[in-house]
């Protein structure tokens, strides 16, 4: 097999797995956020990091009911527990999951074994700015969880100018030909990667595919080009299809740059710093073997 063939079939080895990376998760930037304004005493509320679910917990309370919006207990908190009422309609409409009967009382099931519930409450997210409530029942009483979805500005122009002028500072990089240079690129590159896929997969509950398939690309990648570093150009087109298939995600991503809002668990200038890092790492290795695969000048006749 030529080197060229070598290096064709490496590159469609490596893009089986990296294809499965490479979407863009639905949702994952926005301009609105979602908070809470005002608590119900005695129980404490909060956002989950994918921005559509309410986590309500006991803070001193015995027992906490959340009610539909006709006033009727669909969920319950207590000491023994989180429970949803059975045969309540609501309870599909929150995404509980319920389990065994309460053997105190069979009309309620058991929703979890811990102290707090998490649950999708109509209203309390959205794509337009307005005011929420859900109803509460404390230890008998009545209570509400204010909130509200708001605008959240757009990041300013600089950082989508930033991510242009760091490609062009990768090609400048590149073009000194430092082939050791490139392996650390392509590992940080791999890393830049698996991190913004923890950062999302840990905020939507997602199963954990994109730091996977980024591990095996830039692990694959690395060990390709060090086994083929006798052959300067083909060690160099290695690293460079290893760049392309990790800079696929970030590519795929870069809507982060003009949003306001971010579905991650990291903060959200940290998620646009790796982007364009990403982009200029990339840059720069692919960059690199361009020159190394570009045909020279070729020799005078004599």
């Amino acid at each position: 097999m030529t080197p060229r063939l070598a290096l064709a079939a490496l590159a469609a080895l490596l893009a089986l797995p990296a294809s499965a990376g490479a979407h863009t998760i639905k949702g994952l930037v926005h301009d609105e956020r979602d908070v809470v304004l005002s608590q119900a005493r005695g129980t404490h509320a909060s956002i989950t990091a994918d921005g559509t679910h309410l986590v309500v917990r006991r803070d001193g309370a015995r027992i906490v009911e959340v009610l539909d919006p006709q006033g009727a207990p669909a969920l319950k908190l207590d000491a023994a527990g989180a429970w949803a009422r059975k045969g309540a309609p609501m309870v599909t409409v929150l995404s509980i999951t319920t389990g065994a009967p309460d053997p105190r009382d069979p009309a309620w099931l058991s929703a979890g074994s811990g102290n707090s519930l998490r649950f999708h409450y109509p209203g309390t997210h959205g794509l337009v700015a307005h005011r929420w409530s859900v109803p509460l029942r404390v230890d008998g009483r009545a209570a509400r969880i204010t909130g509200a979805v708001e605008r959240v500005a757009q990041p300013p122009l600089a950082w989508a100018i930033g991510a242009g002028a760091a490609v062009a500072a990768g090609m400048v990089l590149g073009m000194q030909g430092r082939r050791r240079a490139d392996y650390a690129l392509v590992a940080a590159l791999a890393i830049v990667v698996v991190a913004i896929s923890h950062g999302e997969s840990q905020a939507t509950g997602s199963d954990p595919w994109g730091e996977i398939v980024a591990a095996v690309v830039g692990l694959a990648g690395l060990a390709a080009a060090f086994r083929l570093r006798r052959d300067p150009a083909l060690e160099q087109g290695v690293l460079a299809i290893a760049a392309i298939l990790l800079v696929l995600p970030l590519v795929g991503r870069l809507s982060v740059l003009r949003h306001g809002v971010i579905v991650t668990t990291l903060d959200p200038d940290l998620v646009r710093a790796l982007v364009i890092g990403g982009l200029a790492a990339a840059s720069a290795v692919i960059t690199a073997a361009t020159r190394a695969w570009w045909p020279g000048p070729s020799e005078p006749a004599t």
